[in-house]
């Protein structure tokens, strides 16, 4: 038995593998004791990690219906007064996990139009429909557990393991948190997808925040958690001090608002609950009727799915988050049995095919892997850092998007630094930021400039780039293609090795962009072709007025002039272009 939940410190998690006590309920009776001595051993000095089942919310409040399910604990709590805080043990990858949903998309499509009717009849005004999907070839739960995290971490992730059920949460949503007699949630309500580069990924981000759907669903939530409130906080204390807040995480963007309130001084943990529980996220307003709803149409109990796991500490305070993003895995002599809840907040504006999509966007956490382990700039140092704000703004675009924290301040530091040692004129400056944030500044002299030559021969490859690839316009590590084509060109003989995308159009060398001219008209390929927006790049656009378009291999073939560069080496002269040992393109030709 043990459980393993984050801290408010990234990658530092709560842990215990030898508990002292075990509480847990199986029935609405044994529940109301369970909260109860929850509560007396957090004033013994104990901690107790665990969950609340969704099911738990009808024996919490009789007005509250559930799909029953006799299976699986309504709570579990293990007991300890000793916890250590650890980091996750590095796991060997996971193969991908398969996952069948339960339900067809018809079926779905047509349960969500039972539910609009209800909407547009006045019966509620939200519900978060959900469904269960079986996730096969799971092993070992923990080891699942620290390599999703490790891919996708999330601030209130947590593990929980019995000798019969193992919980995985990757939770991004905040039920509870006690501080001393203040209480906040945070819902989360309003989805959208992740864009591929920086700038289309935070329009995204930024346009979700204004989307009168998903602002409508967030704020029904809002108001139905400061309802919540009102019942147990003083009065006047209950504020909403954020609202619609579009978060990043990994495979997704969340709107997310904030209600607090100050306890009232004689309120119990049997109270708080009895006044929250469920989330109003994963219910939906009105929440009685809400729940009435989902019992009606639904066909499973959601278990630890939708209910929520975390922390309860030494004198009263905890962290609770909402079962979003979690499998709930039942150990049995055959193997794993695991499922998966999924579901959307249905609203009047809700189109059926579109939460069918958000509903399966929101399962994608279990199969994203990070491909890479650092983001990098390269710099040419001439007496100063060429370009540095330019390279600087990517680099911090990029870690932007990979959620990476990004100290400038202390990388500008280290740079000055570095520079100070220089002894020669020139050098290859290598800034690299890992995905916890450290910083790795290389140099080496660069004993010459540009490309070492007047004219360039460069190979067109065989294989082609995927545009649809988020790698293609960011800078990592994660470059198999270029790694493998770009030695392999240099050993034939030749300077570069430019692609076409899956379409056929060009995109970028292994380490260059490209432009051509036709007559007075310099072209470059669009960045949504499938390539790295380089500085150098930008500068040749401003300075030679040269235009964004799609090339195919007969334009390539009928320049009049071909140019590669990048921001070491700058501008190179093409002279030559070959494919497949035949030479397509000669200057001047």
């Amino acid at each position: 038995m043990k459980f393993v939940i984050k801290t408010s410190q990234p990658g530092e998690y709560y842990y215990c593998d030898s508990p002292e006590r075990v509480i847990t309920a199986e029935d609405p009776v044994s529940l109301q004791s369970a909260i109860r001595d929850i509560e007396a051993l957090q004033n013994e000095g104990y901690y107790l990690g665990g969950w609340i089942s969704y099911e738990a919310a009808a024996a919490i409040d009789g007005r509250q219906r559930v799909i029953s399910d006799q299976t699986f604990p309504l709570l579990t709590m293990l007991a300890s007064r000793e916890v250590k805080k650890i980091r996750l043990p590095e796991m060997a990858a996971v193969a991908p996990l398969t996952s069948h949903a339960r339900i067809q998309q018809k079926t779905y499509e047509q349960q969500c139009e039972k539910l609009l009717s209800l909407i547009v009849a006045g019966d509620v005004y939200q519900t978060n429909f959900s469904f269960r999907t079986d996730v096969d070839q799971i092993d070992d739960p923990y080891a699942l557990f620290c390599h999703l995290e490790a891919q996708h971490p999330v601030p209130f992730a947590a593990y929980i393991e019995t000798e019969e059920w193992q919980v995985i949460s990757l939770s991004p949503e905040l039920f509870l948190k006690r501080s001393g007699r203040q209480l906040v949630t945070a819902p989360m309500k309003g989805t959208s997808v992740r864009g591929l580069t920086f700038e289309e990924d935070e329009a995204l981000r930024l346009s979700l925040a204004t989307d009168i759907k998903n602002r409508a669903e967030n704020i029904m939530i809002v108001d139905l958690m400061r309802n919540d409130f009102g019942k147990i906080c003083e009065i006047g204390s209950v504020r909403a001090p954020r609202l619609f807040s579009s978060q990043r995480f990994h495979s997704l963007h969340q709107l997310v608002s904030e209600v607090t309130g100050q306890l009232r001084s004689e309120v119990t943990l049997e109270g708080i609950l009895g006044a929250t529980f469920p989330a109003g996220s994963i219910t939906g307003a009105p929440k009685i009727r809400a729940m009435e709803v989902i019992e009606a149409l639904e066909t499973d109990g959601r278990k630890a799915y939708t209910g929520s796991i975390g922390i309860f500490k030494p004198g009263g305070d905890f962290s609770l988050n909402v079962g979003i993003r979690t499998l709930t895995c039942h150990t049995q002599a055959d193997g794993v049995i695991a499922e998966l809840g999924i579901g959307s907040g249905v609203v009047a504006n809700s189109e059926r095919a579109l939460e069918w999509d958000e509903c399966l966007l929101k399962s994608e956490f279990l199969n994203f892997r990070q491909q890479h382990t650092h983001v990098f700039e390269t710099i040419l140092w001439q007496g100063e850092f060429l370009w540095l704000d330019a390279h600087l703004q990517r680099l911090e675009q990029s870690c932007q998007y990979f959620l990476i924290e990004l100290n400038q301040k202390e990388v500008i530091a280290q740079m000055m630094r570095l520079a100070k040692s220089f002894t020669s004129d020139s050098y290859r400056v290598r800034l690299a930021i890992d995905a916890a944030g450290g910083i790795d500044l290389r140099s080496e002299v660069k004993p010459s400039l540009g490309w070492g030559k007047s004219k360039l021969k460069i190979l067109l490859a065989d294989a082609r780039v995927d545009s649809g690839s988020r790698y293609q316009y960011h800078k990592t590590d994660y470059r198999p293609l270029y790694n493998e084509a770009y030695p392999a060109a240099i050993t034939l003989g030749f300077d570069e090795v430019i692609f076409l995308n899956q379409k056929g159009d060009l995109a970028e060398g292994a380490i260059s962009n490209v432009f051509i001219r036709s007559g007075t008209e310099w072209q470059t390929p669009p960045v949504s072709a499938g390539l790295l927006a380089g500085i150098w790049r930008a500068k040749f656009l401003a300075n030679r007025l040269a235009l964004e378009k799609p090339i195919n291999i007969v334009t390539l073939c009928e320049a009049d002039e071909v140019m590669i560069g990048n921001s070491l080496r700058l501008a190179g002269s093409v002279g030559e272009i070959w494919s497949n040992g035949t030479r397509i393109w000669t200057e001047n030709e």
